[in-house]
């Protein structure tokens, strides 16, 4: 609705329909009826004011004095009959005449037209969605704008995440290659070294070599295959065998400590890695000891200074394998024959000679002893007049061409042969068929 400015005309107009009371109703609360019906009350804004009317805060007086009212224009028809005094004198309204009022509300109370409240309200409340769309648009608008920016955030903080992280990568694997760099040419460098060490120590081997081939009886060139080698003829002196191989090859057959194990059973404590005894020593060494003992005959003091051990201790290796090498040597001379491995082994002078019944050959042998002085029985008990000294006597059966294969056991030296083959016969039953039906016994040998 727009409200013409006030004029003294407009103001001054009497009116014709409209009573005055309806005329102040209407401009001052805008009620307007239909049908006898009061709609909602619909506030005009105070620019459609007096300014004297009006208060610094916005607020409209509904009345005022009489002063201000004729000050401003107003006339009776503005007076406030509910008035008992001059400071409510007048009834305050709008810039607008009555005609002007009557022709506006005419135009809005048709027959089923809407009021001008109902239009007012509908206008509102068009307004108010369309604000309220508006709102959202702005609200949906703004969503965007940030979901936008926040995608673009993330997309950024993604782009930055992944730079940083393949550049991180990139470092890592710089370093990684570095370090492998770095440790291959550590590794190739320590192979060197080694390589160089290894010529080395082959060099210093072979020197040492050269030179403990040059020794001459040891603890160490004793047990040395290199140096029985260069000097062949010692281990026939020393241990009673043509070769070193064979002393070997013999212990390896006759003794469970060298049947398994290969070469490293034969190594000396000296070479044997990982030994941290300074007065270990191995079993071949003991055994090396004993076998020198029996057949090279020496003191136990020199073994003692050859070996670079106590003399107690010499003795303890020589207790402890002396019963084990006996054992081998009883296996070895007590022998069983057979018929056919005596006509197999029958040397050909024989044959000529037609001694082809010839099984065995009977020897007695004799082996000094010390005397002895603390007994007199048994100082006479052991003197042989065969050797003119202290000794024990056995008896050997070999074949023609030289084995021995059965013997007796010592006896005391004062025995003579003719009597230890008829006790030694008495005492066993061996006998052996040749041609199936001739026995020969042991006492008939």
């Amino acid at each position: 609705m727009t409200i013409p400015s006030p004029t003294d005309e407009n103001i001054s107009n009497k009116p014709n329909s409209l009573t005055v009371q309806k005329y102040h109703s209407f401009v001052r609360h805008l009620r307007l009826t239909k049908d006898g019906s009061t709609s909602s009350r619909l506030r005009i804004a105070k620019h459609h004011f007096h300014p004297k009317v009006v208060t610094s805060e916005g607020k409209i007086f509904s009345t005022t004095d009489r002063g201000t009212g004729e000050a401003i224009g107003l006339t009776t028809c503005d007076r406030n009959k509910q008035s008992k005094g001059d400071d409510d004198y007048y009834i305050v309204g709008p810039n607008c005449s009555i005609t002007t009022a009557e022709m506006h509300h005419n135009a809005f109370i048709g027959c089923g037209k809407p009021t001008l409240t109902r239009k007012s309200e509908e206008m509102a409340e068009k307004e108010a969605d369309m604000k309220e769309c508006e709102e959202k648009k702005k609200k949906q608008k703004l969503k965007a704008i940030e979901r936008a920016e926040l995608v673009d955030i993330h997309s950024q903080l993604d782009e930055r995440v992944s730079k940083l992280l393949h550049d991180r990568e990139e470092k890592i694997r710089h370093d990684y290659m570095k370090q492998i760099k770095a440790r291959d040419s550590m590794i190739k460098e320590l192979s060197e070294q080694k390589d160089g060490f290894a010529k080395e120590l082959l060099e210093c081997e072979k020197k040492y070599t050269e030179v403990k081939l040059k020794q001459g009886m040891s603890r160490e060139t004793l047990s040395c295959d290199e140096w029985h080698y260069a000097n062949p003829l010692v281990c026939k002196e020393v241990y009673g065998f043509p070769t070193f191989r064979q002393l070997k090859v013999f212990l390896r057959c006759m003794f469970e400590e060298f049947s398994e194990g290969g070469e490293g059973k034969f190594e000396t404590a000296l070479t044997i890695r990982g030994r941290t005894d300074v007065d270990a020593i191995s079993e071949f060494e003991k055994c090396l000891i004993t076998v020198m003992r029996f057949h090279l005959r020496p003191t136990i003091k020199f073994l003692s200074a050859i070996w670079g051990r106590d003399s107690s201790r010499i003795s303890r290796y020589i207790h402890e394998w002396a019963p084990k090498l006996g054992d081998a040597g009883l296996d070895l001379s007590i022998l069983h024959i057979t018929p056919e491995f005596l006509k197999h082994a029958m040397p050909r002078n024989y044959k000529d000679l037609g001694m082809d019944n010839v099984c065995c050959l009977v020897d007695g042998k004799v082996f000094m002893t010390h005397e002895c002085r603390q007994h007199n029985g048994i100082k006479r008990a052991m003197y042989c007049d065969k050797v003119h000294h202290a000794g024990v006597l056995c008896h050997n059966w070999i074949l023609p061409y030289g084995l021995t294969v059965e013997h007796t056991p010592l006896y005391l030296g004062r025995l003579s042969e003719p009597a230890l083959v008829k006790l030694w016969g008495s005492s066993t039953k061996r006998e052996l068929e040749l041609d199936g039906s001739n026995k020969i016994r042991n006492n008939q040998l």
